[in-house]
């Protein structure tokens, strides 16, 4: 018997889409290449995608690993990548290795110090909110590795710098000096403020 057109369609496009998937799993899938002149914070994220990325792959192993990254990170970056190792090759170097090199060359020896005088600088503006403060401070102490001392440096900085007199007053007198308590207390007073001004309007 015979196939008619419509069946010989389905049959193409049945290839087409079994061959569209095996695609899918045997070529990954790309990232943009690494920019040569990124911030510390932009190489570090990258990389962070990169290992999550490989998290996807089930057939990894240490030369793979290598070997996509190097593929990934594009001419620019790969050549910046060569000279780091010379005289050894790229391809040769476990990806762990590698990954060290990339972010000692990104960052410089007095990067945690000078982020960390930028963190004990910041102060909440006049107009800027009590959350984006919050949420300024944290994402600034996320580059001062901090470590143990986390909770500790941004309840101080949070403190000192709500530039809200009353406030500060009650955070001061609170007994629970942790920074999750002290940051509920900031978040609810600044939403108490918000509900007076609009009656007040």
């Amino acid at each position: 018997m015979h196939e008619g057109p419509s069946q010989k369609l389905f049959g193409y496009l049945s290839t087409y889409t079994l061959a569209s998937r095996l695609e899918q799993f045997i070529m990954p899938a790309e990232m943009e290449p690494l920019d040569v002149n990124s911030t510390v914070r932009d190489v570090e994220d990258y990389l962070e995608r990169f290992d999550i990325w490989c998290l996807t792959r089930s057939d990894m192993d240490d030369k793979k690993l290598t070997a996509y990254f190097l593929h990934f990170v594009g001419k620019e970056a790969y050549t910046l990548i060569k000279n780091l190792v010379y005289p050894e090759s790229p391809i040769d170097i476990s990806y762990n290795e590698l990954k060290k090199k990339v972010l000692q060359h990104f960052k410089p020896i007095n990067f945690v110090a000078a982020e960390r005088a930028r963190f004990n600088m910041l102060t909440r503006s006049h107009s800027q909110s009590v959350r984006d403060f919050v949420l300024q401070l944290q994402t600034q102490a996320a580059k001062c590795d901090y470590g143990a001392q986390l909770e500790d440096q941004l309840r101080d900085r949070l403190i000192a710098g709500i530039q809200l007199p009353e406030l500060q007053q009650k955070l001061l007198l609170c007994p629970d000096q942790k920074f999750q308590t002290i940051r509920k207390m900031c978040l609810k007073m600044s939403s108490m403020q918000r509900r007076l001004r609009k009656q007040c309007c």
